[in-house]
């Protein structure tokens, strides 16, 4: 959420730009009801983590983040190299959050991209998951009720 700005808001699914602040505290507070409840609280970054572990996930993750086509054949085997350095909670926040064509590791091949240069330095060479922040349905209903 910090990432929002006036600029990209509507297209990641927002109205307006959020209280980052106050909904990570909104966040906590409530998970920490529901554990004070008894209820087990999964983070999905944890989740991802742990996944991210295996390489099988890494490389899956990996190749549905980056677009060739989008970035070019150069740009996109850079960027591919670079998110396998990282290591898995590093990784889970870039496929997560996305990536800023500023944020960029500087290189050869990524700094005279053409790619690169048409885009605005906040635009995001990986696009991030605006979906992970909030439920589109309020509400589970398991069994016959």
């Amino acid at each position: 959420m910090r990432r929002l700005t006036p600029r990209n808001n509507d297209q990641l699914l927002f109205d307006g730009l959020p209280w980052v602040a106050r909904a990570q505290e909104e966040h906590d507070a409530f998970a920490e009801l529901l554990r004070s409840r008894g209820v087990e609280v999964l983070l999905l970054s944890d989740l991802l983590t742990e996944a991210l572990n295996s390489g099988a996930a890494r490389m899956q993750g990996i190749a549905a983040a980056v677009d060739d086509r989008r970035l070019g054949l150069p740009l996109a085997q850079e960027l591919s190299a670079y998110l396998r350095s990282l290591d898995p909670a590093s990784l889970a926040r870039v496929l997560t959050a996305g990536m800023t064509f500023t944020e960029l590791p500087s290189s050869t091949q990524a700094d005279v991209s053409l790619v690169r240069r048409m885009h605005h330095a906040a635009d995001f060479v990986i696009e991030p998951l605006p979906n992970l922040v909030f439920t589109r349905d309020s509400s589970i209903w398991i069994g016959p009720e």
